[in-house]
């Protein structure tokens, strides 16, 4: 597998051995010479995974390196996010409650609400997501079914935490967290749940602030000889605490979180973060307070100014906007299958659907596979993706955000599923016309929640 070498923008080749315990890195910056690494956790290759978006993420776990994971909670930033070139995406819980319910994190978004959130910013990205899934949204039986949902639609990984319903966001005061046994039992609930799809499970504890640090580390231990692939003890509060965490938990992959103005110190380096030995660097609020303060800024000047031409050199132009939303594909894909003639159905459709019609009258098994899920549907019409977009990206610490955003291109911008039917259309344009058409599954329909009035029924 071919891996981005620490440290540089050089690209060499890693092995790994049979017993899946080192590496060996041939740097072709280094005149091929071998360099023999530790692999400080084998455990992320040694389980099986069928799951493509799931084996993304545990090449990117398991390869020399940090990885830099900001949170998004829309479509629109998740493709932002994978456009500058960013590996992994994190679904910010804090973040969807605000854009989604304009609420805060204190347990008020519902488990339909945040997956709806969580499968339309999976399909809009070709870049492994990892999904904030508060805590389990029940007990261990919530958590298996939770998990099946989240293999179904592609999501690459997720994290569960152990504080008590209704939760809060990990930096805020005056959390609780339920027993140790009961969330170890959560974790076997997703382990259990995961099968060979191979979907990453991240245990996080919340334990720092209500009990102490010893008696996080102690859960984040337990947490990872349950199953968990990585641990992630939240709101550590200085830098003795992280090198702590570090040295008491090398079992699994570790996460750290930052969030601006929260418990977590924020003057560390990446560099620094991998010298102390974490894994994954969250920046899960960064995005939605970036937002807001750009929000705040073009809205008072138009209430202050009546026009827009003071910001324009700090917004997305019109064209740029549209590239980043493909809107030159979905047009080419609507002349594309104006154009097509209308296919037949296919005869052998025909003959297994009356085949299944017979064998559900006698009670027999269908022979008719059950229909693929909408993310499995899309894949189907997608070219063989390899993860390019971050060899693109501008090395150069000066580059502006402007350049970033004139750099939007196919390259940058994974195809979506509309890009992959062209494709296939174009590509079939020679065939006969009695071919089937592609089908798209339609996207699956969660029933919205009941709008809640706060005032209603207070005394």
């Amino acid at each position: 597998k071919c891996f981005p070498l620490p440290k540089t923008t050089t690209w060499g080749i890693v092995i790994f051995s049979s017993n899946m315990s080192d590496q060996i890195v041939s740097d072709p910056a280094n005149g091929n010479e071998d360099v023999f690494l530790p692999m400080r956790h084998p455990r992320l290759l040694s389980i099986p995974c069928t799951m493509p978006q799931a084996r993304q993420l545990r090449d990117l776990l398991a390869a020399p390196g940090i990885v830099q994971m900001p949170g998004v909670y829309d479509c629109l930033s998740a493709k932002v996010c994978a456009a500058v070139g960013h590996r992994v995406l994190y679904t910010s819980g804090l973040s969807i409650a605000g854009s989604v319910l304009g609420m805060p994190d204190i347990g008020l978004l519902s488990v339909e609400e945040n997956l709806r959130q969580i499968v339309n910013i999976v399909n809009s990205v070709n870049v492994p997501v990892i999904a904030d899934v508060d805590t389990g949204y029940g007990g261990s039986p919530n958590v298996f079914r939770l998990v099946k949902q989240l293999i179904q639609n592609g999501v690459a990984g997720f994290c569960l935490e152990d504080q008590q319903w209704p939760k809060k966001c990990g930096h805020f005061e005056d959390k609780a967290v339920i027993p140790m046994e009961e969330h170890v039992a959560k974790v076997r609930a997703a382990v259990a749940a995961r099968g060979e799809s191979g979907i990453v499970i991240c245990a996080r504890t919340d334990a720092r602030a209500p009990l102490g640090l010893d008696e996080a580390i102690r859960r984040a231990k337990a947490y990872a000889a349950a199953g968990a692939d990585v641990v992630f003890v939240e709101a550590p509060q200085s830098e003795e605490e992280l090198r702590e965490i570090v040295t008491a938990i090398p079992e699994v992959p570790l996460l750290i979180n930052f969030i601006e103005g929260g418990k977590t110190p924020m003057k560390y380096s990446v560099e620094a973060l991998e010298q102390m030995g974490f894994k994954l660097a969250m920046y899960s609020t960064a995005g939605v307070l970036a937002a807001t303060f750009a929000l705040q800024e073009v809205y008072s000047t138009i209430k202050n100014t009546g026009h827009t031409q003071l910001m324009r050199p700090r917004m997305t132009t019109f064209p740029e906007y549209r590239a980043l939303v493909d809107e030159n594909l979905w047009s080419d894909l609507d002349r594309a299958l104006a154009s097509e003639p209308a296919a037949p159905i296919h005869e052998e459709r025909r003959r297994m659907s009356r085949r299944s019609s017979s064998s559900r009258m006698h009670g027999e098994e269908s022979p008719i596979p059950p229909s693929p899920s909408p993310r499995t549907a899309s894949a189907h019409l997608r070219e063989p993706h390899t993860p390019t977009h971050h060899l693109h990206v501008s090395q150069s610490p000066s580059a502006s955000p402007r350049a970033h955003a004139a750099s939007f291109s196919h390259a940058h911008n994974p195809p979506a599923p509309a890009t992959a039917l062209l494709q296939r259309l174009r590509s079939d344009s020679d065939r006969t016309a009695s071919a089937p058409a592609p089908v798209i599954a339609p996207a699956p329909v969660i029933a919205p929640a009941p709008t809640l009035d706060p005032a209603a029924g207070l005394a």
